[in-house]
């Protein structure tokens, strides 16, 4: 089932990068003509630095929301929303299927709260790209660029910008999974998982020695996967498009685990889950639990 939900993210996210390149030829498009029409130039067709050019740049930022929703990029948005209700049914058959649970409303709210949280980024990155493309008209008017020139500066300044929403998607979709399995686990009084996962040539350093072990997330909580990645860790693991997820298991199969493959098998720097395998501690989200205390852990956001 994990393998299912991670198909779902990538065929999300490869549907997400396909709408963003028509945007982008959309958009070159669009920029050539308006310039052609619209903008200052002198006998040799380079802009010129004016008010006039300085204004239709001001008025480009302005109107940057309405030509990217006019060349398709909030439809393609509303397709990624369609992509999260697909993730969340399959995380919801995991959940019954490994734990006997069903999404619980906190968990629910919790998913929708990130959903929206990941679409303001997304919207962000058109704002951001707005405010780029400003600034390179003013430059290229005060540097006098050849028209063409210009259009290709600014069609690819705009493409890379929104394509970084591609890289947002993919991670907030993977987050977005992890994050409910976490929370309904802990809610029936699970504390361990296995790191799974591939361990080939592009597996980050974080991941890699975690790879097929048994962690807490607390303890994932508690290393660095590095300092420009997402957390907390527990949700987004080794960070940006993270490949991996986390599979939850009972105490009694992970003594089983470390009886057949040894002490190895625990993550390194996880000292709780070594605590609970070897000294019979229980962890958080089992003491929880059997106080009937569980739904806290669910509830928790």
């Amino acid at each position: 089932m994990a393998n299912e939900v991670d198909q779902l993210a990538q065929a999300a996210v490869a549907r997400l990068k396909l709408d963003l390149e028509v945007v982008v030829t959309r958009l070159r498009a669009y920029l050539a003509e308006r310039l052609k029409r619209t903008a200052h130039l002198d006998e040799e067709g380079r802009l010129v630095s004016d008010d006039w050019n300085a204004e239709l740049a001001a008025k480009l930022e302005a109107e940057w929301s309405s030509i990217l929703k006019d060349l398709g990029y909030d439809g393609a948005l509303h397709t990624l929303l369609d992509s999260f209700e697909a993730v969340a049914a399959a995380t919801g058959v995991q959940l019954q299927d490994r734990l006997g649970a069903s999404l619980s409303g906190a968990s629910q709210r919790s998913m929708a709260a990130m959903v929206d949280g990941t679409v303001d980024r997304l919207l962000l990155r058109r704002g951001e790209a707005g405010a780029r493309l400003r600034e390179l008209l003013v430059l290229g008017a005060q540097t006098n660029v050849p028209l063409d020139r210009e259009i290709d500066d600014l069609a690819d300044a705009a493409g890379v910008t929104l394509r970084q929403a591609v890289v947002e998607a993919e991670t907030q979709l993977m987050g977005f999974h992890r994050d409910a399995l976490a929370r309904e686990s802990e809610g029936s009084g699970i504390d361990l998982f296995v790191y799974d996962g591939p361990d080939d040539g592009v597996t980050r350093p974080f991941c890699s020695p975690l790879v097929g072990r048994i962690v807490t997330l607390p303890d994932l909580d508690a290393m660095e996967n590095g300092e420009s990645q997402p957390k907390p860790v527990s949700r987004f693991l080794g960070g940006y498009r993270c490949r991996h997820s986390l599979s939850p298991i009972t105490v009694e199969e992970g003594q089983d685990m470390v009886r057949q493959q040894g002490e190895s098998i625990i993550g390194p720097e996880c000292p709780l889950a070594r605590r609970i395998l070897l000294e019979g501690e229980a962890g958080p989200a089992q003491t929880a639990f059997t106080s009937g205390l569980g739904a806290q852990f669910a509830a928790a956001g």
